[in-house]
């Protein structure tokens, strides 16, 4: 069996409901459903002996969720997070 004769090609395509958030520099697009809540009013906790990438943590309903900063991830530059800054929560 070749590549081209696998199974799963024979479905067609199916939407998939996607947001896009812009970044400043740059925009991602992520599927909605993997979107839990956008935050704001919550100012990360530094982590001891982090990675740069990893601003601190939250407490988002009852629950410590590590902040990632995505702008660093992908071009290699820091970012500054203040209080009334946005947070999107992933499922």
């Amino acid at each position: 069996m070749s590549f081209l004769d696998h199974p799963l090609l024979e479905n067609k395509a199916i939407d998939m409901p996607c947001l896009v958030v812009d970044l400043g520099e740059i925009q991602v697009m992520t599927p909605a459903m993997s979107i839990a809540e956008v935050v704001t009013g919550l100012k990360p906790k530094p982590l001891r002996d982090a990675p740069t990438w990893l601003i601190g943590e939250i407490i988002w309903r009852e629950r410590a969720v590590p902040v990632i900063d995505v702008c660093q991830i992908a071009l290699e530059k820091p970012t500054q997070c203040t209080e009334d800054e946005p947070l999107i929560v992933f499922n």
